[in-house]
């Protein structure tokens, strides 16, 4: 993975920024041609004929299978992200952090990677380069950090170092994917650094993709993104000749300097910070529609018509045709932090009209939701003690109105931590499609815990639950929970959920994890031998009780977060 960005403040961090993110290479198809062989002696003529006839014909057939449509997947690949923690300390048994880093790695959930394998290959290229890209950058930090703090006299004066690779979801369905890899970097001084970095596939094939597999004429597309620059940013933004930085960063070719993105509509061109102005100027970014400029794309790209998700970033202009009208229309979300550094409010900004909307948290994350034929926006909000709230807006002409807001988050099913890990790393799901999806929640049922139930976003934009069963995820700890006294239990099926026995002997002593709850009135509990109980329980009212006994009676593990 060639990553030329890691911010900092020496000269060769911004050098290193300018070359950020690249696609990668694309063999060029040669042309064939074949020669009339006009001097064949008379004797053979019949022969040549033959052979003439059949050449043609295999060149029919060569002809037909390379332009036969490829048939694609039914379901859209489904990805998880890893996030891992790096953590180094000022001192020998201390808690004040020198330098933290993060990055993240994405993978096909298991179902996806039988349908899609070639793709599941190739996203182990990508981690593996993603990976030792951040550990070299992270070590290498790590020793100027060191430097630094040793160096100062006044240690109050040192700030702590970061470094971050996060990872966005921009399109993801049969045809491509396209990978946003945000990073970011704090190593002392007035300022930080920052970019984003594209990488692009072929859903089928898993081949990386370069600009010019998508669009061939750079020349033309050159241009197109000069106009749009200049119709979208002012003088005092872009400081540079457009003339000049525009065929400099964008070649079309594996090592430009500029990053893109295949998007549901189009592609994105990125230009980083120093590239066409000064940090002050921040990064440009220029949407390329298909709608409006069918004639620079590839015969066989394809848009995503409906039913997608696209993730977006706070603060960064999106260019879409979020009312179905067939024009672009310029929108941006920002949040509006309180005087306590919380975000009390959402600013939407819909082609200039500005809509502020009550939300809260201290982080947000958008993702724009097309269904139905209707634009949509989830704002998902992490509230104290890690508590999640979903809030559903509808993008209505230039207006934003609030049509809903759900306990929880949007997420899918996800790998069991792993214990032994010391918590250097959790898992999330990649929320690119609204038909099939889980809820998470924090349930309070038992034990606290993180629940996942079936839903989906109907055509109004409204989050709906397709069961009330909601799975617990694992984060409870595997087999903590002990009967502490001899019960009875229905035996159930882990998959249909039909009772095998009812009124079971469930032994004093025995270990479980808790599965799943239903309602308020019915917990699961699966024992160290994977047999599943079901126990009805009242949850409404404290204690809670089983058989009208509290349950810190009956078992020992238990345990309920305030």
């Amino acid at each position: 993975m060639k990553k030329s960005f890691h911010g900092g403040v020496t000269l060769l961090a911004i050098l290193l920024l300018v070359g950020f993110c690249q696609g990668c290479g694309k063999n060029e198809s040669e042309n064939v041609s074949t020669e009339d062989e006009a001097t064949v002696e008379s004797s053979k003529e019949e022969a040549t004929v033959a052979a003439d006839t059949s050449e043609e014909e295999n060149g029919e057939d060569k002809e037909e299978e390379e332009t036969k449509e490829v048939e694609l997947p039914q379901t859209p690949p489904k990805l998880m992200i890893q996030n891992i923690y790096h953590y180094e300390y000022k001192m020998p048994d201390s808690y004040e952090t020198l330098m933290n880093g993060t990055y993240a790695l994405v993978q096909l959930s298991e179902e996806s990677k039988s349908v899609y394998p070639e793709l599941s290959k190739s996203l182990d290229d990508f981690n593996k380069r993603q990976e030792d890209d951040f550990l070299k950058v992270y070590e290498s930090y790590l020793t100027d950090a060191k430097s630094w703090y040793e160096e100062l006299e006044d240690k109050n004066n040192f700030s702590e170092c970061y470094i971050k690779y996060d990872i966005d979801i921009v399109r993801a369905d049969n045809a491509y994917l396209s990978i946003r890899v945000n990073e970011e970097d704090y190593m002392g001084g007035a300022h930080g650094a920052y970019g984003s970095g594209g990488y692009n596939y072929d859903s089928v094939s898993g081949k990386e993709l370069v600009l010019k597999d998508i669009i061939p004429d750079i020349d033309t597309l050159r241009t197109v993104v000069k106009d749009k620059i200049n119709e979208k940013y002012s003088e005092s933004v872009v400081l540079d000749s457009l003339d000049e930085a525009v065929p400099q960063y964008l070649t079309g070719e594996e090592d430009q300097g500029c990053s893109w993105f295949i998007t549901p509509e189009g592609v994105d061109i990125y230009f980083g910070i120093y590239q066409l102005g000064a940090y002050a100027s921040g990064t440009q970014t220029v949407s390329i529609l298909y709608d409006e400029n069918p004639e620079l794309f590839v015969e066989d790209f394809r848009k995503q018509e409906d039913n997608y998700v696209e993730e977006i970033n706070i603060g960064e202009t999106v260019t879409s045709d979020i009312n179905g009208d067939g024009k672009a229309e310029q929108f941006i979300i920002e949040s509006v932090m309180n005087e306590y550094d919380w975000v009390d409010s959402a600013k939407f900004t819909v082609n200039g009209n500005e809509n502020r909307l009550q939300v809260y948290g201290y982080e947000i994350t958008p993702y724009l939701v097309r269904v139905g034929g209707n634009t949509y926006i989830y704002v998902e909000m992490v509230e104290e003690n890690d508590y999640r709230v979903t809030s559903a807006f509808r993008v209505n002409g230039n207006k934003v109105e609030k049509i809903g807001e759900y306990n929880g988050y949007i997420t899918d099913k996800l790998p069991l931590p792993d214990y032994e890990s010391e918590w250097k790393y959790y898992w999330k799901s990649a929320f690119t499609s609204p038909n099939d999806l889980y809820v998470g929640d924090t349930i309070q049922i038992f034990s606290t815990h993180t629940g996942i139930a079936r839903a989906f976003i109907n055509d109004a934009g409204e989050l709906v639950k397709s069961e009330d069963y909601y799975y617990a995820i694992g984060y409870d700890g595997n087999d903590r929970i002990k009967s502490k006294k001899d019960l009875k239990a229905d035996l159930i099926d882990k998959e249909s959920f039909e009772i095998i026995s009812e009124d079971v002997e469930v032994s004093a002593g025995t270990r479980f994890s808790i599965y799943g709850t239903e309602g308020e009135d019915t917990v699961d509990l699966l024992d160290s031998n994977g047999k599943l109980y079901r126990f009805t329980i009242k949850s409404d009212t404290w204690p809670q009780t089983i058989d009208g006994v509290d349950i810190e009676e009956l078992f020992e593990g238990i345990m309920f977060a305030g």
